[in-house]
Parts: C-alpha cells; structure tokens; sequence
C-alpha cells in the first residue's frame, strides 16, 4: 500500500511500472496524440514523422521507390531515407543518432532531429517521460523598444 511520497518513488521506478509509462510530447504548450506508440531506442525519442512535420507546418511525402519520406517548409528541404542513419537537409548530409523506421505503417524518425532542424528546443523530462518542444519566437516579436516596454 502506497502511503506516502517515497513508496510511490519506489513503483514509478520499478522497471515493470515505467515500461508501462507512455511518453507525452508537448508542442508550443499543448499535449501531441498519435495513432501509434511512441518509441525510444537507445535513449532516443522516435514520433510518427508526418504528425510531427505537419505541427511545425511542413509538407510530408514518402517516396516508395527509393522508400524516402521527404518534407518541405518554405525553403527547407528534409530527405529521410528508411533504416538509414543519413540524411539531407538541404541537400546536406547530416547523421542521425538513431535511423528512421517504419512501425505500424508509420514512419518513426528521432524527435530531437526534426524539431531542432525546424529551429525548435527540445526538452527531456525523464523522470516524467515527457518531451517538450519549444517552437521558436515569430520573426518580428522580440524586437521591443525599451522606452515603449515597462
């Protein structure tokens, strides 16, 4: 029986109690869903790549032939290619700490990739199992003139 704060700390950290926590991922304040489980693999974060892409207003294809999923925003061009750790951005290759996968029909890429390419934070709470990603301020915003601002 659960009786105070410490007996709770031991069964949240029994390793049968956090393989049944779900991660939650926050965007810009609000609680993400999805229609298939998140994923960690060696300590990485894996979302479903179109709902993740389409909250930071990117356009998402997937390539069958070359099995590439690729996203578009404004300028940036994003080319995940399946089960490989490379990919290019703007036509740049960069190195991903875990490759994307498809799961459940889904394509799974790392969290942290999508949204710090996209110029967003990311933040891990791991005691929680929560992902929190901070969208950038609009262009424009910060500039305040002190005189004006009290």
């Amino acid at each position: 029986m659960i009786q105070k704060d410490s007996d709770f700390d031991k069964v949240r950290n029994n390793k049968k109690y956090k393989d049944l926590i779900e991660v939650s991922v926050i965007l810009g304040g609000e609680m993400l869903s999805f229609d298939v489980p998140l994923i960690i693999i060696n300590g990485r974060t894996l979302l479903p790549m179109r709902a993740v892409f389409e909250c930071f207003g990117a356009e998402v294809i997937f390539d069958e032939e070359t099995k590439t999923a690729i996203a578009t925003k404004e300028d940036m061009k994003i080319e995940i290619p399946i089960d490989s750790e490379y990919v290019k951005v703007n036509g740049t290759t960069e190195q991903l700490a875990v490759p994307a996968m498809i799961y459940n029909n889904r394509t799974l890429v790392p969290i942290r990739f999508v949204a710090e390419t996209l110029h967003a934070t990311v933040e891990w709470d791991g005691e929680n199992e929560i992902v929190q990603i901070l969208l950038p301020a609009p262009e424009g915003t910060a500039d305040y003139d002190k005189e004006t601002v009290r």
